[in-house]
């Protein structure tokens, strides 16, 4: 598939999908275009390098939670993957994927849960993340008794101060100590740098190449087999500057792994902020009149329990039908919008809602129906991993 690069952040797909089939269709439902899903997955190889450099992308699956998506990152030869539950990570496991770093502190009883998906899995090889010498005592005692060794990587704070370790003496002591534990193997770096989301593609850049100035220092005192490191915003940025070819790679021992997320499905939000990225919107929410309560005013099925809304309210979505629709109240199963049209949208008529962010609003639904050659279809994929854990533990 030869990916064909489209800027348009509203899409004229969503704009002019045919909604007279979706009479017996509830709502509030997800819909996720599957071509505009694979174009997506063209595009990230593309900017990893094309298919001979597909082994350098190690996506999260947060965004869409769902073996048949990871399925079809499997085909295109992307094998490693990036988690941040336990249920994420089996999943990935399940569609064959080769690596999966659980990207979230071994905390608690999940030490022993990554352990029992080696051993449920031995064809995918598993990890986790570490930030400081009392994470590091957490799995320690678990892993031996299961007779296995866990890689680790040493989870970085460059900026965004949620979890990681600054580079320094502080790292240098966590990885110290991984070294020389009988039960972790130390296999590398995790980086991100969540807190680079400026609007400005050269104020991003900027900033990360001071970040990749602090690799490269902490690289030339400590050999590393592996960084796997950030997100989607600074995707392009990444994969240009750690490419062999023509980038800024630290020698050709180091393994670099780009882990973008969102980039799978997109939303409008990251449209919106960085609209110079050539990514489609595949997923969307479709909504129904159900009440109109004023001149001007329209309720819908979109309560806050259907969608992201941890943004401002009139943040929250946009509706492709009624673009300057104002959202005035969002309460749990209802969202009220005012627009000067309200007369042209009758009670029961369906809608197509973008939401600003994505990732929590597919984990809001048991399953996506599913939009093939431009028209909604009754099929669907199920969000494998909706629930933290997987179901059946």
């Amino acid at each position: 598939m030869n990916y064909q690069p489209q800027r348009s952040w509203r899409g004229d797909r969503w704009s002019s999908l045919d909604l007279s089939v979706v009479s017996d269709l509830p709502t509030p439902a997800l819909l996720w275009d599957v071509e505009v899903i694979a174009a997506n997955l063209e595009r990230m190889i593309d900017i990893a390098g094309g298919p001979d450099q597909v082994d350098r992308l190690c996506p999260h699956v947060k965004t869409h939670k769902s073996r048949d998506v990871t399925a079809m990152q499997v085909d295109r030869g992307i094998r490693s993957f990036k988690a941040s539950t336990i249920a994420e990570a089996a999943m990935a496991a399940e569609a064959r994927a080769a690596d999966v770093l659980l990207a979230h502190p071994l905390v608690g009883p999940k030490a022993e849960a990554v352990v029992r998906l080696a051993r449920q899995f031995p064809a995918t090889r598993f990890a986790g993340i570490i930030d400081s010498l009392e994470s590091n005592d957490q799995p320690a005692p678990t892993i031996p008794s299961y007779e296995i060794v866990l890689d680790v990587y040493i989870d970085v704070d460059v900026g965004m101060h949620r979890t990681g370790v600054p580079f320094g003496n502080e790292l240098n002591q966590v990885r110290s100590r991984i070294i020389e534990s009988e039960s972790l193997r130390y296999a590398g770096l995790h980086v991100y740098d969540g807190h680079l989301h400026q609007a400005s593609r050269q104020r991003r850049n900027d900033s990360a190449r001071l970040i990749l100035d602090q690799i490269r220092s902490d690289l030339d005192r400590h050999p590393t087999e592996t960084i796997i490191l950030g997100g989607s915003p600074n995707f392009e940025f990444w994969a240009a500057q750690t490419s062999a070819v023509g980038g800024a790679d630290t020698g050709t021992s180091t393994r670099w792994r780009l882990s973008p997320g969102t980039t799978t499905l997109w939303d409008i939000g990251y449209a919106e902020m960085y609209s110079e990225a050539d990514f489609q919107i595949a997923a969307a929410l479709l909504t129904r009149v159900i009440s109109r309560p004023g001149s001007d005013l329209l309720c819908l099925d979109l309560g806050t329990k259907a969608i992201a809304s941890e943004m401002a309210i009139a943040d929250r979505f946009v509706l492709p039908a009624i673009p300057d629709a104002t959202i005035v109240a969002h309460n749990e199963e209802h969202a009220v919008i005012q627009t000067d049209r309200r007369s042209d949208f009758a009670i029961g008529q369906p809608l197509i809602a973008l939401p600003r962010h994505i990732c929590p609003s597919v984990c809001r639904y048991p399953d996506a129906h599913l939009i093939r050659d431009g028209r909604i279809t009754h099929d669907r994929w199920t969000i494998t991993a909706r629930d933290r854990w997987p179901s059946d533990w």
